[in-house]
């Protein structure tokens, strides 16, 4: 797949275990450059799907991968999708953040939201995923959060299980339908979906180098992001996001009411998340989730009494 996509010799092989949806390996060839070779298992977004994000966040400045190819592959086990990207130069910042002073963390962080402004700056024709015909799930804002509120709903079981009452899980949905009406959305923009340290290099001077991994990519309103760069933090998700909103600029969702709409998406995405991992039998995954849900539910109480 390497040879006929680049025109390179491959030489060797490198199994990368990390991530869930596909199969990666770095592929090192007889003149040098590395490619990266992802056979796609899981997951609704396909390779052949996320070139469109990836060309999108390329024309506005952001540093994506060079997509050598996308398309089906025949396999012992099937048929698959499968993509030949260029290597980006530097780190992970997830690889090196532990030894980061606060300063040079806060550096790479402004370094990423700045980036991230470019990939907000694409206008998304709908919300959710874009289907490969080019069409949305959700036209609308107003669709987009019922099918949310329903989905949610048809969890309350899994959800009260992992230790919510009754009263908690009505409080949720009706903060999810407070969100819907109070902070409508009329123009979605894209969004990377998974914007987490592991998908942020950095170079040496703590730029970001390159942005990978657009599989969960999706049409929302900006706040999605900054919800899902928080979603699994053990601090407070405010402190956690200074540097990234420095970086990123002047926006009208940093209001008064920032921290209010970020805990409202995070409610969602976090009640969709447990609900998952608990089905699953992920039981780890589905402790810490429910940690962090009961956390933002305790702060839309405090907020909502407006203490």
């Amino acid at each position: 797949m390497v040879q006929k996509s680049t025109g390179k010799t491959p030489t060797k092989r490198t199994k990368v275990v990390l991530g869930f949806d596909n199969e990666v390996y770095r592929v090192k060839t007889q003149d040098g450059p590395n490619f990266i070779a992802r056979i796609h298992r899981f997951g609704e977004i396909k390779p052949s799907q996320e070139v469109w994000a990836m060309e999108q966040s390329r024309k506005a400045g952001v540093p994506v991968p060079e997509v050598f190819f996308a398309g089906s592959i025949n396999l012992p086990d099937g048929e698959h999708e499968a993509m030949v990207l260029s290597e980006v130069d530097g780190k992970p910042l997830s690889e090196i953040k532990s030894s980061l002073s606060k300063p040079e963390l806060d550096r790479a962080h402004e370094s990423a939201g700045q980036v991230l402004r470019n990939i907000h700056s694409i206008k998304a024709g709908g919300f959710y995923h874009r289907q490969p015909d080019g069409v949305w799930d959700f036209s609308t804002w107003e669709s987009f959060i019922e099918s949310a509120i329903k989905g949610r709903s048809a969890e309350r079981s899994t959800i009260l299980d992992s230790g919510f009452s009754d009263d908690d899980f009505d409080f949720m949905i009706n903060r999810l339908r407070f969100y819907g009406e109070e902070f409508p959305c009329h123009q979605p923009v894209l969004n990377h979906g998974d914007y987490e340290a592991g998908h942020i290099f950095v170079d040496k001077g703590l730029n970001v180098s390159g942005i990978i991994d657009f599989g969960m990519f999706q049409g929302a309103p900006a706040i999605h992001d900054f919800a899902f760069f928080t979603l699994f933090s053990k601090k407070e998700p405010l402190a956690n996001l200074e540097a990234l909103i420095r970086g990123y600029g002047k926006h009208e969702m940093f209001d008064d009411r920032f921290e209010l709409r970020l805990n409202l998406h995070m409610l969602s995405l976090q009640m969709g998340h447990l609900a998952h991992e608990a089905k699953q039998g992920n039981d780890e995954d589905a402790k810490m989730i429910t940690e962090r849900l009961q956390r933002t539910l305790n702060t839309l109480k405090e907020l909502k009494n407006g203490s």
